[in-house]
């Protein structure tokens, strides 16, 4: 995967910053980032529990941004918790 950032400055104070990540990979494509939103809407939990999954090393972001934002590939997660469900 690469990922290219890409930051548009604006005058005086304003800075914009996007990430674009692009690859030829299919596995990429039929499986895109989900945020944490996306996630906690198909698992039917708060968008603070799938932080505080992360934090407690349960589920594991694809991606984090340079914002601290965190993405998911659906399959990953899928994997995660199964593999979290067996080890309680």
């Amino acid at each position: 995967m690469f990922i290219v950032v890409r930051a548009m400055l604006r005058y005086r104070v304003n800075a914009r910053v996007s990430v674009i990540v692009m690859s030829g990979d299919q596995r990429e494509r039929d499986d895109p980032l989900l945020t944490s939103g996306d996630v906690a809407r198909r698992l039917g939990v708060a968008t603070a529990t799938i932080s505080a999954w992360v934090r407690q090393g349960r589920l594991t972001p694809a991606v984090t941004t340079m914002g601290g934002r965190y993405r998911f590939r659906w399959s990953e997660v899928q994997e995660q918790l199964r593999a979290a469900r067996e080890d309680d």
